[in-house]
């Protein structure tokens, strides 16, 4: 974005391996496609035709990614899948205005962490979001290196959320990232 301007697409990192991690991202794609309107790219469901072409006969939608692992495993060139995935996620963070990652877990996804220092390093602003309940156990709430990814990236733009004393996580979830999105156009989201 570099200067003040409207976010309209947003690159949602997180981790995708369980029904419980895919579950609060379908809650978060929600939020940001149907209440805030933006345009989402998630890696386990969005797929950048420039990168993988339409050649490669891959549907986009949740866990294209397996499909693409499988195609390419019976022509003899699962090694590809790999590179190809990694390349589309670079790509889709490109694209992104605006980076949400989802930082639960007793430490931070691998890939989510990537993802993380990766927009850091593009100059894109970032918003963390902890539902983890570690976080209420007076633990500290992310590893110091992400943590200050994003505040440098936009402040204090970790939302922290007790999902067993929130009545409503999806309008919570809603509320706050409406009011950092807000804040990160109105000042170019380039953060301090």
């Amino acid at each position: 974005m570099g200067m003040a301007g409207k976010v309209r697409a947003v690159f949602l990192a997180a981790p995708l391996f369980s029904a419980g991690d895919r579950s609060l991202c379908h809650l978060l794609l929600r939020v940001l496609r149907e209440d805030l309107g933006l345009e989402v790219y998630w890696a386990w469901d969005t797929v950048d035709e420039e990168v993988l072409g339409p050649e490669l006969g891959v549907e986009p939608g949740e866990g294209w990614q397996m499909r693409l692992r499988g195609k390419l495993r019976e022509e003899g060139r699962e090694e590809e899948a790999g590179a190809l995935i990694f390349r589309n996620d670079r790509s889709l963070i490109d694209k992104a205005d605006l980076v949400v990652a989802i930082l639960d877990g007793s430490d931070v996804d691998s890939g989510t962490a990537w993802e993380v220092g990766y927009a850091y390093a593009r100059g894109k602003p970032i918003i963390g979001v902890r539902t983890d309940i570690r976080a209420f156990m007076g633990r500290a709430p992310v590893n110091v290196m992400l943590e200050w990814s994003i505040r440098e990236r936009g402040r204090d733009f970790l939302i922290v959320l007790d999902p067993l004393e929130e009545a409503d996580l999806r309008k919570a979830l809603a509320s706050r990232l409406r009011e950092l999105i807000s804040a990160i156009e109105g000042d170019g989201g380039g953060g301090r």
